[in-house]
């Protein structure tokens, strides 16, 4: 595929070109939905192990995702993933910037 490719079936009029600002607005949208899902399930479980083990591997996956974002998104998801796990601030702090 090329940038000039359009893909055809239910995408038939999407350069190939704009595919990855279209995953990016997808995958972010889906992802910030979740997350307030999280963030009850902290509050619940506060020391639940499942929490722990998906921020150690997916901290850095997060915050490439929403450093991306609006700066409403990315104040809304520095304070949820900083109540949920603080340890990780200098991680986290990446997304303002």
């Amino acid at each position: 595929l090329t940038n000039t490719t359009v893909l055809r079936g239910s995408m038939a009029s999407i350069p190939f070109a704009s595919l990855p600002t279209m995953v990016f607005s997808l995958l972010s949208k889906y992802t910030a939905e979740g997350l307030p899902v999280l963030k009850e399930a902290y509050r619940a479980r506060p020391a639940t192990y499942v929490i722990n083990t998906f921020l150690d591997a997916k901290a850095d996956e997060l915050v490439d995702l929403f450093s991306k974002g609006t700066d409403k998104e990315k104040k809304d998801v520095y304070d949820l993933l900083m109540d949920i796990d603080p340890t990780r601030q200098n991680t986290y702090e990446r997304i303002n910037q």
